[in-house]
């Protein structure tokens, strides 16, 4: 099957740095009202691209989200607080903070925000991140890190899902956009996982072409379309590879 390449790269150093400010100056700015915040996605799980934003969620340990109304109003409070943390220069010189959008109306409320952080004059143009800030549950981001945990150890796993959500976001026809129907890019990396963990295997090259003759040889199958991952503990596991007695 003809493949085409990914152009993608990897987050930049300074886009993460500037990643780790923002998480530091918002949890600072709400460790007052018993909340912290933490990076999830793409971030979280070490896979971020060139242009990717940042995913992060408001909680409190220990207790869980509030739902429906009470949820977008602790959102809002939260996200003004740590705006006004950051804009007042109490988090530190050099750092701004706007809105770009709200959405409380989606499935997980989020307000996009744009956090530049600046230097002394002539030390060249600012870094800017731009933050999609959600407010969930302390597991919120959970599954994300056990995947980061897994291709922090693997160099190879790390590139190959970077350079095959590298391919998915150069498509035209949007097939992440999960709000349309489409793939999550959450499913894409656990597809991405199946396949790397049946390469392992068989000791077989991890390739983007090999991934999508998985795609269409064993997941497009019936027989053989169920594929849990485990990523608890640095472990992969098929539900294919057990022996199956149920005739199915």
């Amino acid at each position: 099957m003809a493949m085409p390449s990914s152009s993608a790269a990897a987050a930049p150093s300074w886009w993460i740095e500037t990643c780790f400010q923002f998480l530091d100056v918002a949890s600072e700015a709400l460790e007052s009202e018993g909340l912290s915040v933490k990076a999830q996605g793409s971030f979280a799980q070490g896979l971020a691209l060139e242009g990717s934003d940042l995913d992060a969620v408001i909680y409190q340990e220990g207790s869980q989200a509030p739902k429906g109304k009470p949820l977008v109003k602790a959102l809002t409070n939260a996200s003004h607080r740590v705006m006004n943390h950051i804009n007042s220069g109490k988090a530190g010189p050099y750092m701004h903070i706007k809105t770009i959008e709200r959405i409380p109306w989606a499935r997980i409320p989020l307000i996009k925000l744009k956090f530049t952080w600046g230097w002394p004059s002539r030390r060249g143009a600012p870094w800017t991140v731009e933050v999609d800030l959600s407010y969930g549950d302390e597991s919120r981001g959970s599954y994300d890190k056990r995947i980061g945990d897994l291709v922090a150890s693997r160099p190879d796993l790390r590139n190959f899902l970077q350079s095959l959500k590298g391919w998915a976001v150069s498509q035209e026809d949007n097939i992440l956009d999960s709000q349309h129907q489409a793939l999550s890019t959450f499913a894409l990396i656990l597809l991405g996982l199946c396949y790397y963990n049946k390469s392992l295997r068989v000791a077989r090259s991890v390739t983007l072409a090999g991934f999508f003759d998985f795609i269409y040889r064993d997941i497009g199958e019936l027989h053989t379309s169920i594929c849990h991952v485990w990523v608890e503990e640095g472990q992969y596991k098929h539900v294919a590879d057990d022996e199956d007695t149920s005739g199915h």
